[in-house]
């Protein structure tokens, strides 16, 4: 709801320059299920599911590594359980999120 409360205002502001106030809500979705389930890559496929639109995908891809890393580092304070250290799916994706932007 708050996704969508944002975009609303956004848009109200600047409807030339923001995105429909149902993407913001999109995101918001997909960050709070990757911050949950702490599977960021999960959130986007399925928002990209659901939707059919690749136009918001690098909105998605930012806002589920942030959340995920975020929420991690608030709650567990350590390596996930497969052993992995704390923030490497959010390097990762960003990284990949540089070079695509290059």
């Amino acid at each position: 709801m708050l996704g969508g409360a944002i975009g609303t205002i956004a848009h109200g502001l600047l409807p030339g320059y923001t995105a429909a106030p149902g993407a913001y809500a999109l995101v918001g979705m997909g960050a709070l299920f990757a911050s949950m389930v702490r599977t960021p890559m999960t959130s986007v496929l399925m928002i990209f599911e659901m939707t059919q639109d690749y136009a918001i995908a690098v909105e998605k891809l930012r806002t589920s590594a942030v959340a995920a890393d975020a929420l991690e580092i608030k709650l567990w304070k350590s390596s996930d359980p497969l052993g992995n250290e704390s923030g490497k799916v959010r390097k990762v994706l960003m990284n990949l999120l540089s070079k695509s932007a290059n």
